[in-house]
């Protein structure tokens, strides 16, 4: 018995031991958990740190780049109009007529600031009334390029007010071209014999004749000058071979182009020139054109497309045509656009 008890003894003494041993175990793991936890702890908070720290330096950074010192930022004033006519009419700065507005023979700085001044915002009725005028420009622009002159001559005959209507919007027009093909004309006129005669088809307001001194003879469909006469320029009353310049500058109209060039040739003296005028895009083919006058018995003399608008040919009459072998000669129509 005394044995049994010794060893039921030694056998719970082993189990306390090893429980001792089991908590001493479980207590050092439970010690290096937290110790692990509290380096993890302490790693997390020195990198969030760290990082607060980079990102206030760049901050900083970017701030100095952004805004750039001896740098100043103005902002922009409205134009103030009212100033403006303050300085204008201000004696000392830019003089002025007896009518307030600036000299017309100032610089052209000084012409553009008056324009824009003295411009008054125009009326609902003023504007309605140009585009009435704008849209019977157009109708009347298509009718002439459309029909043969025969047809155009009878239109304006019997409605002169509709070829004055037609005739300042083609001035409107001719006011936007950066340059006038009329003045290179007027030129070439100047500068041949003072003894020579003009024909002048489709001369508009004459200003041709008004320009040179030489002896011009004005067509066009409407006299809107005195020394103007009305006529289908396929039929004008000048006698043969009494002409040494023919002039068409923008006024090769219609369907019967032919007729108009015919009737230059007739009137035209031997060795005399034919001057024409057109805009580049009404040809679909400048050579064939100009084999097209050849046949009518003209020779080039000298053909000019440096304009971006404009095509400038010079002629000569030099012989007679076969009138069984005369050519068909169409341009494309001059359209304006709806503004």
């Amino acid at each position: 018995m005394g044995m049994g008890k010794d060893k039921i003894s030694s056998v719970e003494k082993t189990v306390e031991d090893k429980s001792s041993v089991r908590d001493d175990c479980n207590l050092f793991r439970e010690m290096c958990h937290r110790d692990q936890k509290a380096k993890r702890k302490l790693t997390a908070t020195q990198v969030t740190e760290k990082c607060q720290d980079d990102y206030m330096r760049m901050q900083k950074q970017n701030t100095k780049k952004q805004r750039p010192k001896h740098v100043k930022t103005t902002k922009k004033s409205l134009f103030n109009i009212t100033r403006l006519r303050e300085v204008l009419s201000d004696d000392k700065d830019i003089p002025q007529n007896d009518t307030g507005a600036l000299p017309s023979h100032g610089t052209k700085q000084a012409e553009k600031l008056n324009t824009f001044v003295n411009k008054e915002p125009k009326s609902l009725k003023d504007r309605m009334q140009e585009q009435l005028k704008s849209a019977r420009f157009r109708y009347l622009n298509e009718q002439l390029y459309s029909g043969s002159g025969a047809l155009a001559y009878k239109l304006f005959k019997n409605d002169e007010d509709s070829f004055r209507v037609y005739h300042e919007g083609f001035q409107s027009q001719v006011s936007k071209w950066p340059d006038n093909p009329l003045d290179r004309i007027i030129q070439y006129v100047r500068e041949s014999r003072s003894s020579s005669v003009v024909a002048d088809f489709g001369c508009g307001d004459a200003k041709l004749g008004e320009s040179v001194p030489q002896k011009v003879f004005s067509f066009d469909l409407v006299a809107l000058k005195p020394h103007v006469t009305a006529c289908d320029m396929a039929h004008v009353p000048l006698k043969a071979g009494t002409v040494d310049i023919c002039v068409f500058c923008l006024s090769l109209m219609g369907t019967n182009l032919l007729d108009y060039l015919l009737e230059a040739h007739r009137v035209l003296k031997l060795e005399g020139m034919l001057l024409i005028a057109e805009v580049i895009s009404r040809f679909e083919n400048i050579s064939s054109f100009i084999r097209k006058l050849e046949k009518l018995g003209f020779i080039l003399i000298n053909k000019d497309t440096t304009s971006k608008m404009f095509v400038f040919f010079e002629l000569k009459k030099k012989a007679n045509y076969d009138k069984t072998m005369l050519p068909e000669i169409t341009l494309e129509p001059c359209v304006y656009k709806k503004r």
